[in-house]
């Protein structure tokens, strides 16, 4: 699902509304922390799925099933996001949808960092986890959210092709 959440963002910034997508965000920090985050990702992923038996040791065992529900949360609110943040641009509104699946990825995000904080023989983790918490959280669910004013002019006009025109319902 990892892949999906990239796959999204490239489609995303392909669009012809990628501008918008910006909000207030300084690309070149912004972009820079993307790739920490994404490595910081790849390494966390590495250790939760490959390395888990060497990693849990009991009692903490048994709190491993928190692992996936981290997961669950960070890429289910990842990869809705770009759907999600396209059709209220084209929409001109600002909806709550959006906002909780940020917050749903910062909730993964602190899931997987407090499980890495039980990891005793691995620090790169919490710092791995930690950052994804602090990507989320500052430059996305709060920095993001609070510059993104996908209502401040109109995208579509009575004389362009509706948003999903090709798709057949």
């Amino acid at each position: 699902m990892g892949i999906s959440v990239l796959l999204t963002y490239v489609e995303a910034y392909k669009s012809p509304v990628a501008n918008e997508l910006w909000a207030g965000l300084p690309r070149v920090p912004w972009s820079i922390s993307t790739m920490i985050t994404t490595a910081s990702f790849v390494y966390v992923s590495k250790v939760w799925i490959c390395d888990i038996e060497r990693v849990f040791d009991e009692p903490f065992s048994e709190l491993a099933h928190f692992v996936l529900v981290g997961y669950v949360l960070l890429l289910t609110g990842a990869v809705l996001w770009v759907p999600f943040t396209l059709l209220s641009i084209r929409t001109r509104q600002k909806p709550f949808i959006v906002f909780l699946v940020l917050w749903m990825t910062v909730s993964g995000s602190i899931v997987l960092f407090a499980m890495s904080l039980g990891l005793d023989q691995h620090a790169l983790v919490k710092v791995a986890s930690g950052w994804l918490v602090f990507h989320h959280l500052v430059f996305d669910a709060i920095w993001w959210w609070n510059t993104w004013r996908p209502n401040k002019d109109a995208l579509l006009t009575i004389h362009e092709a509706p948003l999903f025109r090709d798709v057949p319902f």
